[in-house]
C-alpha cells in the first residue's frame, strides 16, 4: 500500500516535470501611443480563424501553450499603431513581449526645399571657355 503512494506521487512529479509549461506573451507600449492604445486591443492568433487571446490595456498579458502565434491589430488601431513582430513563437516558462507603437511614416530624410542653381545659357560657354576659344 505505501508502496503505490509513493509511485503515484512520483508518477505526477514527473509528469508535472515534463509537461509543456505555458509561455507568456505580454504588451508593451511606447510612451507616444498609449493615448490611442487605450481604446484599442492586440488579437493574438494560434491559426488562420482562430483567436488565442485579446491583450487589452487592462489585460497586457496572457499566458498561452507554447507554438507559433500572429498579433494583429484590428482595422480601426491599425491605422494609427503597429506591433513590432507580426509572428512570433511562445516557449515555456518564457516570457515575449510584444512592442506597440504609432505606426511609422516614411518620410524623406531631407525636406524638399526649392534650390536655386544659377541659370547656363548654351550660348554662354562655362568656365572662361570662350575667352580660351577668343584667344587660340
Amino acid at each position: 500500500m505505501l508502496a503505490s503512494v509513493v509511485l503515484l506521487i512520483l508518477g505526477r512529479q514527473l509528469l508535472s516535470w515534463f509537461r509543456e509549461s505555458p509561455g507568456t506573451v505580454k504588451v508593451e507600449v511606447e510612451e507616444a501611443a498609449l493615448a490611442q492604445w487605450k481604446q484599442s486591443e492586440l488579437r493574438i492568433y494560434s491559426d488562420r480563424d482562430r483567436i488565442a487571446a485579446i491583450l487589452r490595456p487592462d489585460q497586457p498579458a496572457v499566458s498561452l501553450a507554447p507554438g507559433r502565434y500572429w498579433a494583429v491589430l484590428p482595422k480601426p488601431a491599425n491605422a494609427e499603431l503597429e506591433v513590432d513582430k507580426f509572428e512570433f513563437e511562445i516557449h515555456p516558462n518564457r516570457t515575449t513581449a510584444l512592442l506597440v507603437r504609432l505606426r511609422r511614416v516614411n518620410q524623406p530624410t531631407m525636406p524638399f526645399a526649392e534650390t536655386t542653381k544659377p541659370e547656363v545659357s548654351p550660348s554662354r560657354p562655362i568656365d572662361g571657355a570662350r575667352e580660351r576659344e577668343e584667344q587660340g
